[in-house]
C-alpha cells in the first residue's frame, strides 16, 4: 500500500504555501549571483588551538543560542560547557528546558520526552546522526499493575546516557530532506565527544557523592545513604594533527525510595446499573446520591498503600578515532556502550472492597463521573487484609559501533560514506531471569475499612482490626497466609543496520547541492511469558506457611509511618518487607512437590505447579530505503539576506510482522470476582507482510529583516511509524473482572500489521530578535495537520471457541446457580453467583445436594458477605473447587480491541523564549513556554461498554524558568519546571483515560571554582519535594499518589 496525501482543503493550503515557497526559491536564485559576486572571500579556518572557546555555563547558552540563530529551520540545542561537563547530570532534564520539549518521570527522573504533544514514541533519537534502537520494560515505577509490562516500545530512554559524555544536543523541529524519518514531533542529534582538529590533549575527571532524603530501610536492597559516580572525559590529537582520539567512561550508582498510595481501579457504571449489582447499601447510607439513574459513578475496587525502595547503576563507554591519510579524506570510527541495571522492592498493604454490599458510600456529584468520596466496608465476620511484596530487576544495554569516510575529491565536492549497526536490549534482572516477582500474603481480621478520596488527594485508609477473627487469633508474622504470586519474564531487543551516502556540490560560496541515499534494516523482538501459581491460594487459611515454606527472612515495619506529606492513619498501617523472588522459590519448591498432605483446612494433598499464564513472541521487522535532493543557498531579497533550504526525500518501506503465541483455550472460575485465562500448550506462529511508501517535501525560508531580528517560516511533511505494540499480530484474552451475568465485561485485544505511519504536514513561522552577545527572544507558532492517526476499531465477537462459565443462561451451570439463589432470596452478586456455582458443579449438577451444602455452610445474613464465614472456609480449602469453562456453557462474547488508522486532527501552538544577562553583573535569566492545542481529547463522560475512544497521549503546555548567576569563580542556578495535566493512556480502563496531574519542580546547582582547574559541584533536585498524582476520567478517581524526594550531589571536577 502506498501513502498518499488526500485533497483536503486544509492540505491544499499548505500545498500553495509550498509551491509560493519554490517560487520565492526562485526569485532569490536570480538574485544570488549579485549578492555571490559582492561577497567577500572565504576567511581561512581559525587554528583551534588559539580559538579562546568560552566555558562554563554562560559560554553553554551561547552556544546553544547561536545554534537557533545559525539554523536552517526551526531548530534549538544545548552545548556543553566544557570538555565533560553538561549542564545538566540527566540528559532529558536538559532537554526540557527545550522550547515544545516536555518530558515523563519515573521514580522522579526523567526519562524520554514529548515534543509539541507528540509522545516518546513518536520522536525520531540520532546519536552522531545514526539512527538509535530503543528497548524498555517499563516495570520499575511503573505503579501497580506493572509488573506484567511488556518491551514494545520505539521510545529512546535518554537516562541511560551519561550527559557529561555529549558535547552537544541538536532538536530538529522542522523537517529536512537529509534527515531520517519517523520524528513526527522532532529529530533529536546526540553529539558525543569529539578529538581536537589539531595537535594537543584536554580532558576532565568527576567524582561525586550522590544521597537523597529518604534512602530506603535496607530491608531487602541493601541500604546505601551515599552513592559514587565517577566519569572522566579525554580528548588527543597528534602532533601532525592527522589521527586523533576521544575517550569517555562513567559509573553511577542511585538508591532510593518512594511511597505510592493507590487504587487498583476504579469501576464505573451507570447508577442503575450499580444498584443492581448486590453493592449498593440501603438507600439511607448513600449520601448525595444522583437524581438520574443514567448518572455515571465511580467506585473504588479497593486501597492500598505501597512503599518501595530503588537502586540503578548505569556503566558508559565511548570511544572515537579519527584519521586524516590525506589532506581530502577523513575517517571516523566510534563506538559506545551503554548499561544500565535497576532495581526495585516493593511492600503493599491492600484492603479489598468486598462490596457484598458496602456498609455506606457518599458520591461527589460531579456531572461526569460521579465518584465515591468515601466508602465503608463493614464484615461482621472479618475479612482478609493483603499484603503483596515484588522484586523487580531490569537490564538495559546499548551497543553502536560505526564508521565515517568523508572524501573531497575536488574543490567543490564532498561525498560521504557512513556504516552502523546499532543494538538495544531490556529484559529482566532477577536472579530467575525474571523482570518481575509478585508474591500474595493475607491474614484475616479486618473488622471494617473506610477509605476517604478527593480531588487530587492520596486516599486515607481507616481501618479496623480485630485479630480475634484471624484463624490464628494474632497479628504476627507467623500468622500470614501466602496467597496467588505471579513471576514475569520480558524481554526486548531492537538491531538496527544502516548505510548512507551523501554528496555535497558547491555550486559556489552560498549556494550547494545535496543528495544522498540511506537504506537501513530494523528488528525488533519482544518476548513475553507468565506464571502463575496459587500457593496457599486465596483468603489466607494457611497462616505461617511464608514464613516456614517461603522464606524466614521476614521483617514487620509501619508502612504508613513512611509517608511525609499525607496524613495515614498508622495506628494500623503495618505491612511486611521481604524478598519476593526467595519466597517464591520456596514456596513452589513445597507446594510443587507431590503429596504434600494437611497444610490446607480440608486436609487434601495436590501438587502445585506454577502455571503458564501467557506467551507470545512478536517480531517487527522494517526495510528502509531512501532517496533524498536537497539545495541550500543566501542570497538578498528585497536587499536583505536570506537562507533557503529547499528538498524532498522519498522513502519505501517494507513490514514484515511475525507472532508465535500460545493459544488460550477456556476461562477459569476461580472463585468470587476472580478468573483466570486457560492457556494451553499449542504455539501457533503467524506472519504478515505489508508496504507503504512516503514522499516527504520540506522548506526552510530564513530573512535578516534588521541585522538582529529574524524572520522564519518552513514547510514539510514528515512522519511516524506505528508503535511496536500497535503492530504485533498475537491477540490477547484478558481475563475478566466479573461474571458476565453482573454486567462483567470480556475484553481482548490484537495488534494490526498493516497500520500506515501517521503523516503530519507542518507549517511554522518565527521571530527572533538577538539584541546582544547573549541575550534574545523569539516567539513562533507552529501547526500540524495530522492524518493515520491510530484509533481504536471495536468489534463483538467470539475468539477460540472459548466458552462462558458465568453467563446465567439456562441450562448451564451458573444459570442454575442463579435461579436457585432466587429461590432461596439470596442476591445474585458475583460472590453468592460463584459460591452456588461451584457447588451446583462439584455436586454433578444435582442442585437440591448444592442447596443443602448453601444452608449449612452460609453465614447467619444467608449469603457469602467475607472472607472468612464458613462457606468461603469450606470452598477455600478446596482451593481446585473451580469452574471451568465447558461445552455445556455458550460461546463467550468478547470485545476485541484493534488499532486502526481511523483519524485526522490538527495540532497547533505557539513557543516562546528568552534568555537575557543583566550587563557584567552576572545574573541572568531564560524562560520558554509551549502551548499545544488540538481536537484530541477524550470524552471523560464517554459510555464504559462504548468503542475506545481515540486521543494524542501527552498533549500538554509547559514552562520553565531559569535564574543564573556567574562571576567571581562562583555559578550559580536555580530552575523551575511546570508541566501541565497530560493524558497518559487513552482507553486505559473502561473506555476511560489515565492522566497524570499538572507537576512543578524546583532544581539548584551551585559550582564554585577552587583553581582554574578544580571546581566544587552542588545540585539539589525537586526541592519542593513535588510528587506525581495519576487519576481515570475524573480528579477524584485517583490511582496513584507518589511521593518523590529531594536529591542530591556534591562532587570535584579536575580539568587539564
Amino acid at each position: 500500500m502506498s501513502n498518499s496525501v488526500s485533497r483536503k482543503p486544509a492540505r491544499k493550503l499548505v500545498r500553495a504555501a509550498f509551491l509560493s515557497g519554490v517560487s520565492t526559491l526562485a526569485l532569490c536564485t536570480l538574485a544570488a549571483p549579485a549578492f555571490a559576486q559582492d561577497a567577500p572571500a572565504a576567511a581561512p579556518a581559525a587554528d583551534d588551538s588559539t580559538v579562546v572557546v568560552v566555558t562554563g555555563l554562560r559560554g553553554s547558552l551561547q552556544r546553544s543560542m547561536n545554534i537557533k540563530k545559525n539554523a536552517d529551520g526551526v531548530v534549538d540545542g544545548i552545548s556543553a560547557e566544557d570538555v565533560g561537563k553538561y549542564p545538566d547530570t540527566n540528559l532529558a532534564d536538559s532537554l526540557q528546558r527545550v522550547t515544545g520539549v516536555s518530558i515523563n518521570r519515573v521514580n522522579g527522573e526523567g526519562q524520554q520526552i514529548t515534543v509539541r504533544g507528540f509522545g516518546p514514541g513518536y520522536n525520531m533519537t540520532t546519536v552522531d546522526g545514526r539512527i538509535m534502537p530503543a528497548s524498555t520494560i517499563g516495570v520499575i515505577g511503573g505503579g501497580q499493575g506493572a509488573d506484567g509490562n511488556q518491551g514494545n516500545t520505539r521510545a529512546f530512554d535518554f537516562s541511560n546516557i551519561a550527559s557529561d559524555g555529549v558535547s552537544a544536543v541538536q532538536v530538529y523541529k522542522t523537517g529536512r530532506a537529509d534527515l531520517n524519518s519517523g520524528g513526527i514531533g522532532a529529530t533529536i542529534n546526540v553529539a558525543t565527544l569529539q578529538p581536537l582538529l589539531h595537535s594537543g590533549q584536554k580532558g576532565s575527571f568527576n567524582i561525586k557523592a550522590l544521597s537523597t532524603d529518604n534512602p530506603g530501610l535496607g530491608t531487602v536492597l541493601k541500604k546505601k545513604s551515599v552513592t559514587p559516580e565517577i566519569s572522566g572525559a579525554y580528548q588527543w590529537t597528534n602532533d601532525s594533527s592527522n589521527f586523533g582520539v576521544a575517550l569517555f567512561g562513567s559509573y553511577q550508582e542511585k538508591t532510593g525510595s518512594t511511597r505510592s498510595d493507590t487504587v487498583n481501579s476504579w469501576n464505573v457504571q451507570t447508577y442503575a446499573k450499580w444498584l443492581t449489582t448486590g453493592q449498593a447499601p440501603t438507600a439511607a447510607n448513600i449520601t448525595n446520591a444522583p437524581t438520574d439513574m443514567n448518572q455515571l459513578i465511580a467506585v473504588p475496587t479497593d486501597s492500598r498503600l505501597t512503599y518501595a525502595e530503588n537502586e540503578q547503576k548505569r556503566s558508559n563507554l565511548a570511544v572515537t578515532m579519527r584519521w586524516n591519510p590525506t589532506e581530502d579524506l577523513t575517517i571516523t570510527a566510534n563506538s559506545f556502550y551503554t548499561h544500565t541495571e535497576q532495581q526495585e522492592a516493593r511492600s503493599e498493604l491492600t484492603n479489598w472492597y468486598s462490596r457484598s454490599p458496602y456498609k455506606a458510600i457518599t458520591f461527589d456529584g460531579n456531572p461526569i463521573v460521579s465518584s465515591a468520596i468515601s466508602a465503608t466496608d463493614t464484615i461482621p465476620t472479618g475479612k482478609d487484609q493483603g499484603y503483596e511484596n515484588q522484586l523487580r530487576a531490569v537490564q538495559s544495554t546499548i551497543k553502536s559501533t560505526g564508521v565515517n569516510a568523508k572524501w573531497h575529491p575536488t574543490d567543490n565536492w564532498t561525498l560521504t560514506a557512513d556504516l552502523s549497526t546499532s543494538e538495544s536490549s531490556s529484559g529482566g534482572n532477577n536472579p530467575d531471569g525474571s523482570s518481575s516477582v509478585t508474591v500474595s500474603s493475607a491474614q484475616t481480621y479486618v473488622a471494617s475499612n473506610t477509605t476517604v478520596f478527593g480531588s487530587l488527594a492520596a486516599p486515607v485508609q481507616h481501618v479496623t482490626l480485630d485479630p480475634t477473627k484471624s484463624v490464628t487469633g494474632k497479628q504476627d508474622i507467623a500468622s500470614l497466609a501466602s496467597g496467588y504470586s505471579n513471576q514475569y519474564f520480558s524481554k526486548q531487543t531492537d538491531k538496527i543496520q544502516q548505510a548512507k551516502f551523501d554528496a555535497t556540490y558547491s555550486v559556489d560560496d552560498n549556494s550547494r547541492l545535496s543528495f544522498g541515499l540511506d537504506a537501513y534494516k530494523n528488528v525488533n523482538e519482544s518476548t513475553f511469558s507468565g506464571y502463575q501459581a496459587q500457593f496457599g491460594d486465596w483468603g489466607g487459611l494457611n497462616p505461617g506457611d511464608l514464613q516456614k515454606y517461603g522464606t524466614s527472612d521476614i521483617k514487620t515495619f509501619c508502612l504508613a509511618c513512611q509517608f511525609k506529606s499525607v496524613d495515614l492513619d498508622t495506628a494500623n498501617g503495618t505491612a511486611y518487607r521481604y524478598n519476593a523472588v526467595d519466597a517464591y522459590a520456596g514456596l513452589k519448591a513445597y507446594y510443587g512437590s507431590a503429596g504434600f498432605a494437611n497444610v490446607l483446612p480440608s486436609g487434601g494433598a495436590k501438587a502445585n505447579t506454577p502455571k503458564l499464564n501467557g506467551f507470545n513472541h512478536n517480531e517487527v521487522e522494517e526495510q528502509v530505503t531512501a532517496a533524498y535532493a536537497q539545495f541550500s543557498m543566501k542570497g538578498e531579497f528585497l536587499a536583505r539576506p536570506v537562507k533557503i533550504l529547499a528538498g524532498v526525500r522519498y522513502e519505501d518501506t517494507k513490514v514484515t510482522v511475525t507472532a508465535y503465541q500460545n493459544i488460550p483455550t477456556g476461562l477459569r472460575w476461580d472463585q468470587k470476582n476472580n478468573f483466570s485465562v486457560i492457556q494451553g500448550s499449542d504455539v501457533q506462529p503467524y506472519s504478515v507482510k505489508s508496504h507503504y511508501s512516503n514522499l516527504l517535501p520540506s522548506l526552510d525560508m530564513a530573512m535578516n529583516i534588521t541585522d538582529s531580528f529574524i524572520g522564519r517560516m518552513s514547510f514539510s511533511v514528515t512522519n511516524a511509524r506505528p508503535q511496536y505494540s500497535s503492530m504485533y499480530a498475537t491477540t490477547g484474552v484478558n481475563a475478566p473482572g466479573d461474571a458476565s451475568y453482573n454486567g462483567g465485561i470480556y475484553t481482548a485485544s490484537s495488534g494490526n500489521p498493516a497500520l500506515k505511519p501517521l503523516v503530519s504536514e507542518n507549517f511554522d513561522v518565527s521571530a527572533e530578535w538577538y539584541y546582544g552577545k547573549n541575550n534574545y527572544v523569539s516567539l513562533g507558532y507552529y501547526r500540524k495537520a495530522v492524518q493515520n492517526f491510530i484509533g481504536n476499531g471495536t468489534t463483538t465477537t467470539n475468539l477460540f471457541g472459548i466458552t462462558d462459565p458465568a453467563s446465567g443462561q439456562a441450562g448451564t451451570r451458573s444459570g442454575a446457580a442463579a435461579t436457585a439463589l432466587k429461590g432461596l432470596g439470596a442476591a445474585t452478586n458475583t460472590n453468592n453467583l460463584s459460591a452456588m456455582t461451584i457447588l451446583i458443579d462439584q455436586a454433578g449438577g444435582n442442585v437440591a445436594t448444592a442447596i443443602a451444602e448453601w444452608n449449612a455452610k452460609t453465614a447467619p445474613d444467608g449469603h457469602v458477605s467475607a472472607d472468612t464465614d464458613a462457606l468461603s472456609v469450606y470452598l477455600w480449602g478446596n482451593p481446585n473447587w473451580k469452574v471451568a469453562s465447558n461445552s455445556s456453557d455458550p460461546l463467550a462474547t468478547f470485545t476485541l480491541s484493534q488499532p486502526i488508522n481511523n483519524h485526522t486532527a490538527n495540532i497547533d501552538g505557539f513557543e516562546f523564549a528568552v534568555q537575557h544577562f543583566f550587563g557584567d553583573t552576572g545574573f541572568g535569566v531564560a524562560a520558554s513556554a509551549t502551548t499545544v492545542n488540538g481536537d484530541v481529547s477524550l470524552n471523560d463522560a464517554a459510555d464504559p461498554l462504548g468503542s475506545n475512544q481515540f486521543a494524542l497521549e501527552g498533549l500538554s503546555n509547559t514552562y520553565n524558568i531559569t535564574g543564573i548567576y556567574e562571576k567571581y569563580g562562583f555559578e550559580g542556578r536555580i530552575v523551575y519546571n511546570w508541566r501541565d495535566k497530560y493524558l497518559a493512556q487513552a482507553n486505559a480502563s473502561q473506555n476511560g483515560g489515565r492522566y497524570v496531574a499538572a507537576y512543578g519542580q524546583w532544581d539548584a546547582t551551585l559550582n564554585y571554582e577552587i583553581r582554574p582547574n578544580l571546581m566544587l559541584t552542588f545540585e539539589a533536585l525537586n526541592i519542593n519535594k513535588g510528587h506525581v498524582v495519576q487519576y481515570i476520567r475524573v480528579p477524584t478517581d485517583v490511582v496513584m499518589y507518589q511521593e518523590l524526594d529531594t536529591r542530591y550531589d556534591v562532587g570535584l571536577r579536575y580539568k587539564f
